[in-house]
Parts: structure tokens; C-alpha cells; sequence
């Protein structure tokens, strides 16, 4: 999908940030520069600039890709587990003091 794909007055889905939104429905305001611009009123009213994979003009589309986002997130997660439960400490047999020194 490309910015020539959307016209301003045009309903969208916008999964810009569905993992902490969901997915939100607006309109397309303008198009500048290849960057599709739309009304986003969450956590202040304005626009929003998005690129071709952050909006989305079916639900259908916009679902896919939410689970999409859901899934790499769940990866990232599973990886960073990983490494903090292959993680081990040892507490040292002498104490020493900032130079190296028992």
C-alpha cells in the first residue's frame, strides 16, 4: 500500500500503536511527502504522520497486522527471558575492596 492508495476524507485503521492502543479507526486529513497524515485523538488531539504499514484500509488488514505486531512482540519477550533465566551469580569466597584487594 502507498500513499497514492488514500485520499484525505478517507476512513483508516491505524496500528501505529495497537499493542498499547489497539487499533484505531480515523481518517485520512492530508497526504504530504508520501506520508499519509490522520486525525488521532488518544493521548492528544492532532494528527499523526504513518507510513504504509502503519495504517491499514480494511479491518481485516488492520487485525493481520496488529497479530502481526503481537507475535514479534512475544518473540522479543521470550528471547529476553532467555537471557535473563541463563543468568547465574556467585557471590565471591573474600571481600574486596575497589582495587582488587582481599
Amino acid at each position: 500500500m502507498s500513499a497514492a492508495d488514500v485520499k484525505p476524507g478517507q476512513s483508516v485503521f491505524v496500528t501505529k500503536f495497537a499493542l498499547s492502543d489497539g487499533i484505531v479507526p480515523t481518517t485520512v486529513t492530508a497526504i504530504k511527502n508520501g506520508i499519509v497524515f490522520v486525525a488521532y485523538h488518544r493521548h492528544f488531539c492532532g494528527e499523526i504522520g504513518v507510513t504504509p504499514s502503519e495504517y491499514h484500509t480494511t479491518r481485516e488488514g488492520a487485525a493481520k497486522r496488529a497479530e502481526q505486531l503481537r507475535q514479534m512482540k512475544v518473540a522479543g519477550l521470550r528471547r529476553q527471558l532467555a537471557k535473563f533465566e541463563a543468568i547465574s551469580f556467585s557471590a565471591p569466597d573474600q571481600l574486596e575492596d575497589g582495587r582488587g584487594q582481599p
